[in-house]
């Protein structure tokens, strides 16, 4: 069932040959979603916003047919999904299909809001055709009010998981992930050597760091510091200024807010050595400033090719399947600073109440992941104060990781 519904990337010339995602059922292009797809391009949706929602669509194709729901003769008719239908749809959403793990709260409202504003494109485009049938007309408006108010109830239900969802990999796994990235490693699966090391640094920055994908990619030798008393990079939002251009289809950007990320010592000479050894072994190296370049004539590295880093990882290491992915590795680093932050042991904070103790715990994950505080005083707490801490801790913490790897060997 999995290979009949696929999202396949087709070039079109007038998107200045850009790779668009359509979905393929069968090997042919399905020219029910196609329109729509092509439709949130006037809406100034970017190519990775589309690409996302047609993995939604191709979700729910795949309800419809475990379900023996034929959707195009459903709107045709103008025969509405049911509650039961949309309840059982959000059953269906909320399960990976190949563990039955439940996936994350952000996934699913993600997955049901994209299929909900599929389904009325497709029932306005239809009920605007019963427009000189009045009765007709005005029973497809009560069943469009039945649709809204069912998906209105799924998605205003409390999400309660029993799992955790938002976690990295395990401590095993985490040791094992450290000595199968290592270059010196014979676990690792990549084969050139400026290549290893490249893969290197960005999985650090990914499971030391906290970088989301598009940050790492980002970032430029101007933003990295190695040498001195204070070794860091600088994740960097382009607000004002001019937008970092990678030259790649879908351009990466900063969510988040900016921040500065400490490196220990080890860590920066790693760094060290990939950028003063290894980057210069890449055809082109000269042309760009990024930190990390492509194999193809020095180009910035593209958010596909952090993906397939980590499938030649699980294709070399099938235990990793399923639980490993470049924001797997983020949330590796926020578990392991949440268990430093651990209050009950800073001697210095032990007169504070567990309210004072859990709101600054909360404070420094916040910075660290560059998120906003639920407050509209957020920009009025000393932020200096905030970043050395997380600075100390981020230090410590790469510290430890780097001993685990060292004790694998």
């Amino acid at each position: 069932m999995g290979d009949k519904f696929q999202v396949v990337e087709t070039e079109f010339s007038w998107l200045n040959s850009y790779n668009f995602p359509l979905i393929v059922i069968n090997n042919e292009i399905d020219m029910i979603s196609a329109p729509y797809l092509i439709g949130l391009l006037n809406k100034n949706l970017s190519l990775g916003t589309i690409r996302l929602k047609a993995y939604g669509i191709v979700m729910f194709y795949r309800f419809c047919e475990v379900e023996k729901i034929d959707f195009p003769k459903m709107m045709m008719s103008l025969t509405n999904f049911k509650i039961g239908q949309v309840e059982a749809l959000s059953a269906f959403l909320k399960a990976k299909q190949e563990t039955g793990e439940l996936v994350e709260e952000q996934t699913y409202k993600t997955r049901i809001i994209t299929i909900k504003d599929f389904i009325f494109y497709w029932w306005d485009t239809y009920q605007s055709r019963a427009s000189n049938d009045v009765d007709k007309l005005r029973h497809a408006k009560n069943k469009r009010e039945v649709m809204i108010n069912a998906f209105a109830l799924e998605l205003n239900v409390p999400w309660h998981s029993t799992n955790k969802t938002r976690i990295g990999l395990e401590p095993e796994l985490r040791a094992f992930f450290w000595e199968v990235i290592n270059p010196y490693s014979e676990l690792n699966p990549f084969k050139y050597e400026p290549t290893k090391w490249r893969n290197y640094v960005i999985f650090l920055t990914l499971g030391l760091g906290g970088n989301r994908r598009g940050e790492s990619i980002l970032l430029r030798l101007q933003d990295v510091q190695i040498f001195g008393k204070e070794k860091f990079f600088e994740i960097i939002k382009d607000s004002k200024k001019v937008a970092r251009k990678t030259g790649h289809k879908i351009n990466p950007a900063v969510k988040t807010k900016g921040r500065k990320v400490a490196l220990s010592d080890d860590l920066a000479d790693i760094f060290k050595h990939y950028i003063i050894k290894e980057r210069k072994k890449f055809r082109g190296y000269l042309k760009s400033d990024f930190l990390f370049l492509s194999t193809r004539g020095g180009k910035p590295l593209s958010l596909i090719a952090i993906n397939h880093m980590v499938y030649k990882i699980i294709e070399a290491y099938p235990v990793f399947k399923d639980v490993l992915s470049p924001h797997r590795l983020r949330n590796t680093f926020h578990d392991l600073l949440y268990e430093s932050l651990s209050m009950n042991n800073v001697k210095e904070q032990s007169d504070l109440s567990s309210t004072m103790k859990q709101a600054m715990k909360k404070r420094l994950q916040e910075y660290a992941g560059g998120w906003s505080q639920g407050s509209k005083m957020t920009d009025h707490y000393p932020a200096g104060s905030i970043e050395r801490k997380v600075w100390d801790r981020t230090i410590a913490l790469q510290k430890k990781a780097l001993v685990e790897l060292n004790n694998e060997k």
